[in-house]
């Protein structure tokens, strides 16, 4: 299924936000950083710098653009029916997932904040 008809299956109301957040790679460079001090390797080393340089480059310079579905509903009861229905639309055209609070908060405050960096 794609998303022209997930959109025609799912009658209900939902809003489609779209974002650019910057590139995470911070676990990517503690990863290099704990390899950089398990080693003597002089070579291997300067390989890891220029590694962990080109990663903080991609996280200054580099976006991602998420796409988040705020659904509507009244009481716990239409929310859990909702919840099922989507989950049985969904497809290789639109992943669900729920968000952890971290995201919902960092998602808040760039609704709020246009200009922001987060």
């Amino acid at each position: 299924m794609d998303f022209s008809n997930f959109l025609r299956n799912y009658i209900d109301d939902i809003k489609i936000i779209s974002m650019t957040f910057p590139v995470n790679t911070q676990v990517q460079q503690e990863h290099i950083l704990k390899k950089m001090e398990m080693t003597d390797n002089k070579i291997y080393i300067n390989f890891l710098n220029k590694r962990l340089d080109q990663l903080i480059a991609i996280e200054e310079k580099r976006k991602n653009k998420e796409f988040y579905l705020m659904v509507f509903y009244e009481d716990e009861k239409t929310k859990r029916e909702r919840e099922i229905q989507l989950l049985r639309l969904t497809s290789s055209a639109i992943t669900l997932s729920t968000l952890d609070l971290d995201k919902k908060i960092k998602i808040m405050f760039k609704l709020n904040n246009h200009n922001s960096k987060i």
